[in-house]
């Protein structure tokens, strides 16, 4: 089985709501800008690769990569409600400029977290996965 999952772009800071609103961003020539996180089993163990047009500004160490931050959330709650974790292979496709102002972070960790949701066949609500 494998699942991919897509984040848009988006500003955060909208008038009064500030960090509260938000708007996801499409280009105006109508091309999908954002994170992709891609997700399959495999037989050894957990592995992480980053690709995409902005990969070189994120850290080196998988350890310090949010997305794999997630993974190791997620399965922690997963042991918690008794589900068996699963190896998995993650490809973050990284399209979005660090430090842009266009929720660069919180689209890895949206695409992460939605996507090890259906990788489970979504044993978490939208409460739990905020």
């Amino acid at each position: 089985m494998s699942v991919s999952v897509f984040a848009p772009i988006s500003i955060g800071n909208v008038s009064v709501g500030f960090d509260i609103l938000g708007l996801a961003v499409l280009p105006i020539d109508g091309s999908l800008v954002g994170d992709i996180v891609h997700i399959k089993a495999i037989e050894s163990s957990n592995d992480l690769v980053v690709t995409g047009t902005h990969a070189d500004r994120l850290p080196a160490e998988k350890s310090d990569n949010i997305v794999w931050q997630c993974l190791q959330v997620f399965n922690h709650e997963l042991e918690n409600i008794n589900i068996p974790v699963t190896n998995v292979h993650m490809t973050l496709e990284k399209n979005i400029p660090v430090s842009s102002g266009l929720g660069s972070s919180a689209c890895s960790i949206v695409a992460a977290v939605a996507a090890l949701n259906e990788f489970y066949e979504q044993p978490f609500d939208k409460q739990k996965l905020l």
